[in-house]
């Protein structure tokens, strides 16, 4: 029966067509590690069908327990550097009322939104970065930027990263990190347009390209640390998901793990159809998504866990206690729910309307945002807690900010508590 389920599985993961080992792990002692500089004696290290996966009374032994990394704070648009959507914080278990509403004059949010010492910031559609005091939605910061396609925002170390295009005659690339206050700390300009968006946390902040580059620059100064060549895959898609020792990053046809101190590659996964996604460290594996169709890989060596097509389009994923949540933006909106080491099925609720951007989990409780507002599930049992209705379609992904919601929606930011 085993081996039955892993030949299905297998088949399924056609689209990911294995991993390239490109290097070693850490500094190691070659003399020659930086990027572009890997040997040519690459060999294909795709896992046979008997180690691909790994037996369901064995996970427990062969896999790290895993806790959320973010403690009452969403720092990043994945909530977290690693992209698991999961979070420690205070649950909201019973139906909410609105707190609060603010349409950042008059002109609606354009950014994601992140939360950092009681301020959730956002970039509203005239380009300026507004701070928010979560408890009551005054303004304590609006700050004019320019003329955004599609801003990312983030904190780490204390500070807000705002990456996007912005609108000027030479179409460079703008990463910012600004004080509390809304100043400008520092500014780069990259050379070529920016594919996905920024990850960062207390050390450095990593940016991808649509040349499919990646670059990493130290968060306090600015200093760029070291610039990947272009992949030939495509551009850089999604944020990079980071770990003390690895950045992995995605690009329309390719998945890539570098060193993270030197740049150097650890290994690369070609894929056969677009990666439309962000990849998701949990523990020891990283999730990579192209449509609906999930595979799941070992971090260190980019060996095949198991790979999957679950559901027929997916919005976004989420990570949280070996539950490995997927939210579709079909017309019912299902969420699924299966383990993420093994990827059996767990459970599958629908969600009454297109999903909107990935859950966010709270300890047990995920909240996703729907084109009708937000659906409250017990992560464990798959069973609904509540559900609240908007006035217009919700635009991103919930944020939490200590015992209230952010729910973005096409006409104003809601604060649900």
């Amino acid at each position: 029966m085993v081996n039955q389920r892993r030949r299905k599985i297998l088949g399924a993961s056609a689209v990911f067509l294995g991993a390239v080992t490109a290097g070693c792990f850490g500094n190691g002692d070659d003399d020659d590690d930086s990027p572009g500089n890997e040997t040519d004696d690459q060999s294909d290290t795709t896992p046979s069908d008997d180690d691909s996966v790994f037996d369901d009374e064995d996970q427990d032994d062969e896999w790290s327990t895993v806790t959320p990394d973010v403690s009452g704070a969403t720092q990043q648009p994945g909530v977290d550097a690693k992209n698991t959507g999961w979070l420690l914080g205070t649950e909201l278990t019973s139906e909410p009322s609105e707190s609060w509403s603010n349409d950042l004059n008059d002109l609606g949010v354009l950014s994601n939104g992140v939360v950092y010492n009681d301020t959730a910031y956002y970039v509203n559609t005239e380009g300026e970065l507004w701070g928010l005091d979560v408890s009551d939605g005054d303004e304590t910061v609006a700050e004019p930027l320019g003329l955004f396609n599609d801003p990312t925002v983030v904190v780490a170390n204390g500070h807000v990263f705002v990456s996007d295009e912005i609108d000027t005659e030479d179409f460079l690339t703008y990463i910012s990190m600004r004080e509390a206050d809304g100043e400008i700390r520092w500014d780069q300009h990259l050379e070529e347009l920016p594919g996905g968006g920024v990850t960062a946390d207390a050390d450095a902040a990593f940016l991808g390209s649509e040349a499919g580059e990646l670059y990493k620059y130290e968060t306090e100064v600015g200093e760029e640390v070291w610039e990947s060549p272009a992949t030939g895959d495509g551009a850089v898609v999604g944020h990079p998901a980071i770990t003390d020792d690895f950045v992995v990053f995605t690009t329309e046809n390719a998945a890539q793990c570098y060193n993270r101190a030197d740049g150097s590659e650890s290994w690369s996964l070609e894929v056969s159809s677009t990666v439309d996604s962000s990849p998701v460290i949990y523990g020891d594996v990283v999730l990579i998504r192209s449509s609906a169709t999930i595979g799941v890989f070992e971090l260190e060596s980019g060996d095949e866990v198991w790979g999957e097509t679950i559901g027929d389009s997916h919005a976004g994923v989420a990570v949280a206690d070996q539950h490995l949540l997927i939210a579709e933006d079909t017309s019912e909106g299902p969420l699924h729910a299966v383990n993420v080491y093994t990827g059996d099925e767990e459970w599958e609720i629908s969600l009454g309307a297109p999903a909107v951007g990935h859950p966010t989990v709270v300890d047990g409780t995920a909240y996703v945002a729907t084109q009708n507002g937000v659906v409250a599930i017990e992560v464990s049992t798959g069973s609904q807690l509540w559900s609240y209705s908007t006035d217009a379609p919700a635009t991103a992904p919930v944020v939490v900010a200590d015992d209230r919601l952010l729910v973005e929606t096409e006409e104003t930011l809601l604060a649900l508590s």
